[in-house]
């Protein structure tokens, strides 16, 4: 898994991943969270939440 392996390096963890998918199911959040992911977003996709998401994410940064 992607996100596993980025997250065992030590100088690659502090990227943050987006899971984006239309997989809903709690099951399915909870395997991508445990995974690695920061943030679980499903489609269809609010643009809302994923700029907060990535605000979140990624604070010290002007994102607009």
């Amino acid at each position: 898994n992607f996100c596993r392996l980025l997250k065992s390096k030590e100088d690659k963890q502090q990227i943050p991943i987006i899971m984006l998918t239309s997989r809903d199911e709690e099951e399915d959040i909870e395997i991508g969270m445990e995974m690695g992911a920061d943030a679980y977003l499903t489609k269809p996709l609010n643009p809302d939440s994923l700029m907060n998401t990535i605000r979140t994410l990624i604070p010290s940064r002007d994102v607009k």
